[in-house]
Formats: structure tokens, sequence, C-alpha cells
């Protein structure tokens, strides 16, 4: 038997880029709603080990035209309060309805023309388990250029990090910010048959030191989480290719998606 729904409404967070209105009708447009419950009627029928390929499969199967399980319009309650604690035990396990919830705002505010397959490319990214529970920095560091460079429709150039200490700047004793290397684009100096120069997105993990000059940190050293001498900058940049709203879409998809926010 396919469960009654269980997920709850998807609506998309305050965000100064969605209007209430326009936001139910992107979403009535697509049958979000109906189509996501379905699925996810699906996915507690079957309940498999991991839910999250079980539903990039079946998103891009809908998306492709299959049908779906429509929600039964009137389950005996004995037999779905049956259902109910291993439901919720193996959604709260896998984090499913917030996980969802997250990729669908993302496709909302994107307003992807195809919200099913985004929805199921921000589910694959996730590598079929839950989201940002990250061991290394190694991880957060290659999740963070995987989405900007491999991500359909947010392709960036990566850029490898330049050494602290900097290459024919004498401005400065050591890299202090992401922004370092790329000084010659935006003071206008990059040699034009640089590959450089030829830069219209670019995304970095920058490794810095501040321990001297206008950007010292070592007063700050110890007394929160967040201040250090060495650390690594990611960043995605645009030269003159995108601007803020871009900026903050994708921003939004990656904390809400792989990062899974």
């Amino acid at each position: 038997m396919v469960p009654a729904p269980t997920t709850r409404a998807l609506h998309p967070p305050a965000n100064p880029l969605c209007h209430t209105a326009s936001v139910e009708e992107y979403i009535a447009s697509h049958s979000l709603e109906r189509t996501l419950t379905g699925v996810v009627n699906e996915l507690l029928a079957a309940l498999p080990a991991e839910p999250y390929p079980f539903l990039v499969a079946r998103l891009r199967a809908v998306a492709a035209g299959a049908p779906i399980a429509e929600p039964a319009a009137a389950a005996a309650e004995e037999e779905a309060a049956e259902l109910l604690p291993e439901i919720s035990t193996y959604l709260k396990a896998h984090d499913v309805a917030d996980v969802i919830e997250g990729c669908v705002n993302s496709a909302v505010i994107a307003r992807s023309p195809t919200p099913l397959l985004t929805v199921a490319d921000l589910l694959e990214a996730k590598g079929g388990g839950a989201v940002g529970k990250f061991t290394t920095t190694a991880e957060v560091r290659q999740t963070f250029v995987d989405f900007f460079c491999q991500t359909k429709g947010v392709p960036h150039t990566f850029w490898a990090s330049s050494p602290v200490v900097p290459l024919n700047d004498p401005t400065l004793l050591f890299i202090n910010s992401g922004m370092n290397q790329f000084k010659p684009i935006f003071l206008g100096k990059a040699d034009p048959s640089s590959e450089m120069a030829k830069l219209k997105r670019a995304a970095n993990s920058q490794k810095c030191i501040r321990a001297g000059g206008k950007h010292n940190d070592l007063d700050d050293v110890g007394k929160d989480v967040y201040h250090h001498t060495f650390f690594e900058m990611l960043g995605n940049w645009s030269f003159g290719d995108y601007f803020k709203e871009d900026a903050i879409t994708w921003a939004w998809q990656l904390l809400t998606g792989p990062y899974g926010g």
C-alpha cells in the first residue's frame, strides 16, 4: 500500500528573490507538490536502504514521462498508524524532508525550467547519502569546486591556488585573500595573451596567511572559531559576466544542496 502523504508543504523561506504569488504559481505550473508527494510516497512504500539514489531515479523517470503513484485518498487509519513509526524513523535517519525541501527551494529560487531534473541533480550531488556531514576539509573544498565547475548552468573555470608568497606583487608580504591572485584583472593589468585575461568566471580555493599588515588576525586567534593565521578562502568570481542575482541564487543552491544547510 502507498501510505498517505506525509510530506509537509514545500514553500521556500522568505527570500528577496521570492514573492509568494509567483512562487505558488511556479509550483502549481510544474505540479511540483503533487509530483513530489507521489514520488516520496513511493519511497516510503519501498523504504530502500539509501533514499537519494531512489529519488533521483524516480524524479528523472517522471520528468521523462513515467507515471507516479497517486496519493491514497482514504488509507485505512489503522494501517497508516502502523506505518507511521517506521516511516518517521526512516525520514529522520536520512533527513529526507529537510533535504528535499532545500533542493526544491533551490529550484524555485532559480526558476528552473525543469525543476524535477534540477531537484534530481541536487540530490545526486549529495552522493546518495546524508549531506553536509563532512569529515575533512578536502571534502568541503571539493564540494565547493565541483558545484561551481561541474553543475549544469553554473560552469566556472577552476583556478588553482597561488603560493602564499605572492608572485610579482611587492605590495603584499603574504596572500591574505582569495582575490589577490586576480588583482591583474581587477586593475586592468592582465596580459591580454594570458589564460587569466580570458576568464569570465572562476572558482578557487586560495591558501591565505593573515599575520601582519592590514589584515592581521593574530590578536583574534583563539578567541573564536573563525579567526586563523593560515586558512583557505573559497571563492566564485565573475569578471563582468554575472552579478548579485546569480551569485545569491547559486550561493543558496550550494548551501541548501550539497552543503545541506
